[in-house]
């Protein structure tokens, strides 16, 4: 069977850009002076699960914590019972379960295992990993700090992050409302806001996809691998980079809502859109280079996105300066 090309698989590859450099960054500092949670919020599309598995798949290469991490649904109309949250957690590279184990309490399953791989990387330090946590309610946040208190009587030291969407915002202010301080100051209390790429930010990402290879080290560029004629001539997608920042710029100033920032995923979908329609012709360069490029930041989904679910944070803080106002 042959294998899918990285760059056409879904977070098939990473790249270190700096809204990924900067977070983890951000995450390390903390968790190096003992501070135990850290609240990364951003739009959808910018990046944040992809780097959350980043981090966690360092975690396990390096073996200084212990990972856990699990991404939150939607809570449903019916109330399910709350051995299904911790069914939603897998730690290190395998599944939580194994299926001896489905019909044991997977809250002490999971606090076992922790307990075990603590003591195989010889660690105290445990990483748990929350995505989509805006769909956290308030008996799960109980329930992930009852969690993490019985971790610390085990003489643990666990460091959550939450990865949400902007609404989580809003659910924090909800939060302080009701008078769930002990959450807030649990989880809630060291914000990162996990930003998009800026314009003067796209060369090196394009830069990347022309220099990593595949397969291994020794296979084409990405870049080669779908142009080879066009590479041996010298063509490089970074020369593209002031066309493609040309392109996104006329989109933003047809998007009230765009902030001047593009989540990782849509120029990488332009991207990649050009190398495929190349690999097709590479003639079609020769025959309308601006016109074909521009297209295909046209057709990467950023406009959709934009105008059906973009603009997310700003909505957010619009609606707690509203409330704010009706109570000054």
């Amino acid at each position: 069977m042959s294998m899918l090309h990285p760059f056409l698989a879904q977070r098939g590859f990473t790249c270190e850009t700096p809204p990924l450099t900067e977070f983890v960054n951000h995450f390390t500092r903390l968790s190096r002076v003992g501070e135990s949670s850290m609240l990364c919020y951003g739009e959808p599309r910018f990046g944040k699960s992809t780097a959350n598995k980043y981090l966690r798949e360092k975690l396990i290469e390096n073996k200084k914590m212990v990972p856990l991490w699990a991404a939150v649904d939607p809570p449903p109309k019916v109330r399910v019972n709350k051995n299904e949250f911790w069914r939603l957690f897998r730690i290190a590279k395998d599944d939580a379960y194994a299926p001896a184990d489905y019909n044991k309490s997977p809250y002490r399953v999971l606090l076992n295992r922790t307990r075990i791989l603590a003591e195989e990387y010889g660690t105290e330090r445990v990483f748990i990993g929350i995505d989509e946590a805006q769909n956290l309610n308030v008996d799960r946040y109980a329930d992930l700090k009852r969690f993490t208190e019985e971790l610390i009587d085990l003489k643990l030291s666990p460091f959550v992050l939450i990865m949400a969407q902007p609404s989580i915002l809003v659910r924090v202010a909800d939060l302080k409302k009701r008078g769930h301080h002990d959450i807030v100051d649990r989880f809630h209390t060291r914000d990162f806001r996990f930003r998009g790429l800026r314009l003067e930010e796209f060369p090196a990402v394009l830069q990347y996809i022309d220099a990593v290879r595949w397969p291994g080290e020794t296979g084409p560029s990405y870049t080669e691998y779908f142009v080879p004629r066009l590479w041996k001539g010298g063509w490089r997608l970074a020369a593209q980079a002031p066309a493609f920042t040309s392109a996104f710029q006329s989109q933003f100033r047809n998007l009230s809502a765009a902030s001047g920032e593009v989540g990782m995923k849509f120029l990488v979908v332009a991207a990649r859109l050009l190398l495929t329609s190349l690999e097709e012709d590479e003639s079609r360069w020769a025959n309308g280079a601006e016109s074909l490029l521009r297209t295909c930041v046209a057709e990467c989904g950023y406009r959709e996105f934009m105008v059906s679910v973009g603009g997310a944070e700003r909505a957010a803080r619009s609606t707690l300066a509203a409330r704010k106002a009706s109570h000054d």
